[in-house]
């Protein structure tokens, strides 16, 4: 009798097949969760800068008075702020903690697919921090988070 050592080339064949059946079902699903991941980078990012906003604020105690006073944080943009009092800088303190790249960007986007209706209508995650009322109303919707009715965060659907 000989003795066999190894597999045969069908063996190995059908073994190839095998894998290439699995990786084709499972790649779709492993991009799904790595995208769903990023967004969540994404939030939790937005969270960091809004946070570092209410420290900076709450440091320089600002007190309201008549006008709203609002910083708008969208990822991946320049910081937007209007009513700020002469004097105040929230984008030169975040550029200081590192939040913001010196020529004013805040944290890239991660996420590649914040579009929720297919459209190519991005709702980018952003927040509007109204200091004076101490307030965040936060905006943005994917395919796997979007903004809660009141505004007061970006939940998982």
């Amino acid at each position: 009798m000989p003795k066999n050592k190894g597999f045969s080339l069908v063996e190995l064949i059908v073994v190839i097949a095998l894998m290439a059946v699995l990786v084709g079902v499972l790649a779709p699903v492993l991009v799904r969760y790595v995208e769903k991941a990023r967004q969540g980078t994404d939030i939790q990012n937005l969270d960091s800068v809004v946070d570092s906003l209410e420290a900076y604020f709450a440091y320089i105690d600002m007190t309201g008075g008549g006008t709203p006073v609002t910083v708008t944080v969208t990822l991946g943009s320049v910081l937007q702020s209007s009513g700020m009092p002469s004097g105040v800088d929230p984008e030169q303190e975040l550029v200081e903690m590192g939040i913001i790249s010196a020529k004013g960007d805040i944290l890239p986007l991660k996420g590649n697919k914040w579009d929720a209706t297919g459209t190519g209508n991005t709702t980018v995650p952003s927040v509007v921090y109204n200091i004076t009322a101490h307030q965040k109303i936060y905006t943005g919707e994917s395919e796997y988070y979007k903004a809660n009715a009141a505004g007061t965060s970006i939940d998982a659907k």
